[in-house]
C-alpha cells in the first residue's frame, strides 16, 4: 500500500512540474515585445500617433518612444543606452553612428524631408518680411537650436552664414536644446523670432510663420532611420519600419507637415 502511495505521489509531482513548466512556457510566449524608438524632437507628435496605431494592429508589441535632439540621442546610443530604432533629423548624427558600427548599415534609409521657416512671436509678424529684417533693431532676440547638437540649429546657422547675417546677430541669439524649446521661446514671447522646422509649427499656439526659407540656403533636411546594432528585436524592428512607410503612417506624417520620401 505504501509503495502505491509513493508512486501516486511521485506521479502527482511529475504532473505538477509539467503543468508548471508549460505554464511558464505560455507566459513567456505571451510576453509582449518592447521596441524602444529614439526619435528627433520634431517627430514627437507624428511618431506618437503612428506608434499608437501600430500597437492597435500589433497587440504583442509595446512601443516606447524617447524624444530629444538628434545629437543627444546619438550620444545616448554611443554610451550604450537601450534602443532598437533611431530616427534622426540630421544625416551627420546617423553618419557618426554608422562609422562606429553602432547601427545596422543595411537597415539605413531616408524616411522624410522637412522645410525650415522663420516664426515670429505675437505682435512681431509684421516686422519680418525678409531674412535681413532679423538684423534690424525691431527684432531683439532670435532663438535657434544649438548648432552642435540640434540639426535644426545647424540648418539655421548654415542659412544665416550663407546670407552673411550670422556675425551680425550673435548678441541676439538664444540657443534652444531642441526645436520644441525654440518653438516654446517664441510662443511664450521670450524671443521675437525663431527658426524651426515647418512641421513643428502645427503645435504653435501664439506665434506665426513669417517666412519660408529657401532650400538652397542650407543642406537638405532629411530624416534617416536605422536599426541600432545592439537591438535584440531586429525582426520586429523591420516590421515597424515597414509600417512607417505604409499609407496610414505616410498620411500622419504629411498631416504633420513632413514630406514622405518614396
Amino acid at each position: 500500500m505504501k509503495k502505491y502511495t509513493r508512486e501516486i505521489i511521485f506521479s502527482l509531482l511529475v504532473t505538477f512540474c509539467l503543468i508548471a513548466f508549460l505554464g511558464c512556457q505560455n507566459a513567456n510566449t505571451n510576453e509582449n515585445t518592447e521596441l524602444i524608438i529614439f526619435g528627433a524632437s520634431s517627430l514627437s507628435d507624428a511618431l506618437t500617433e503612428i506608434a499608437e496605431l501600430y500597437e492597435e494592429n500589433n497587440e504583442s508589441v509595446d512601443i516606447k518612444l524617447s524624444f530629444a535632439s538628434s545629437g543627444t540621442l546619438q550620444k545616448q546610443i554611443e554610451e550604450g543606452a537601450p534602443a532598437d530604432v533611431f530616427i534622426s533629423a540630421g544625416i551627420k548624427q546617423m553618419d557618426t553612428l554608422e562609422e562606429q558600427e553602432l547601427i545596422v548599415k543595411d537597415s539605413r534609409m531616408d524616411l522624410l524631408k522637412n522645410e525650415l521657416v522663420v516664426i515670429a512671436s505675437k505682435g512681431k509678424e509684421d516686422k519680418i518680411k525678409t531674412m535681413d529684417d532679423l538684423s534690424k533693431p525691431d527684432i531683439d532676440k532670435i532663438s535657434i537650436g544649438t548648432p552642435e547638437t540640434a540639426p535644426v540649429g545647424r540648418y539655421a546657422k548654415e542659412t544665416l552664414v550663407n546670407l552673411e547675417l550670422w556675425d551680425g546677430i550673435q548678441d541676439k541669439l538664444v540657443l534652444g536644446k531642441n526645436v520644441r524649446q525654440v518653438l516654446s521661446y517664441v510662443d511664450t514671447e521670450n524671443v521675437d523670432a525663431g527658426i524651426v522646422y515647418k512641421s513643428d509649427t502645427k503645435v504653435m499656439k501664439n506665434g506665426s510663420i513669417a517666412l519660408t526659407i529657401s532650400d538652397e540656403l542650407h543642406s537638405q533636411i532629411l530624416y534617416p532611420l536605422a536599426i541600432v546594432n545592439d537591438s535584440k528585436n531586429k525582426d520586429k524592428c523591420n516590421d515597424f519600419i515597414n509600417f512607417l512607410q505604409s499609407e496610414e503612417a505616410s498620411e500622419i506624417f504629411e498631416n504633420n507637415g513632413f514630406s514622405v520620401l518614396k
